[in-house]
């Protein structure tokens, strides 16, 4: 008797829990998407690009194009993406940018997590820069691991 209602606790637990399939893909999805996981970097608050000393451009265009001669090593101009604005610590709005870092790691975040040995250290896909909108004229100096081209164009 005792033996029968094991059996028809085990059936009964089988029935609540997911088959094996859905819980192997499932499992299979969560990897993935940690695998494909973009990573983003704040520069210091203190150095230019940071929270603390945003990088002043006077008007939207003044941003885009100051976020348009942001260059890497290789000259090559860089994507960016407005993230939206924040707070900034003088209660001054900021704009929030992560800009494509100039010199990425060719693992993922999830690649580099699982990477048991830790054999080179991770570097973010994307690095947040901050731009005081309401400052007076545009910066000429670019936030550190960057450079600018070119000449400010004319106001």
């Amino acid at each position: 008797m005792q033996q029968w209602k094991r059996f028809e606790e085990a059936a009964v637990n089988e029935k609540k829990s997911p088959p094996r399939a859905l819980r192997l893909a499932l499992a299979g999805a969560i990897v993935s998407a940690f695998v494909q996981c973009a990573s983003i970097q704040r520069i210091e608050p203190a150095r230019p690009g940071g929270v603390e000393r945003p990088i002043a451009c006077a008007t939207p265009l003044g941003q885009r194009n100051y976020l348009k001669r942001l260059r890497g090593a290789d000259d090559r101009a860089l994507e960016y993406e407005y993230v939206g604005p924040i707070l900034g610590p003088a209660g001054v709005v900021l704009d929030q940018f992560d800009v494509e870092n100039p010199a990425p790691d060719a693992r993922s975040l999830g690649e580099a997590a699982l990477d048991p040995f830790r054999s080179r250290p991770l570097r973010a896909d994307r690095i947040r820069i901050y731009m005081n909108l309401y400052a007076e004229g545009c910066e000429t100096i670019a936030p550190p691991g960057f450079r600018l081209s070119g000449a400010p164009p004319a106001p």
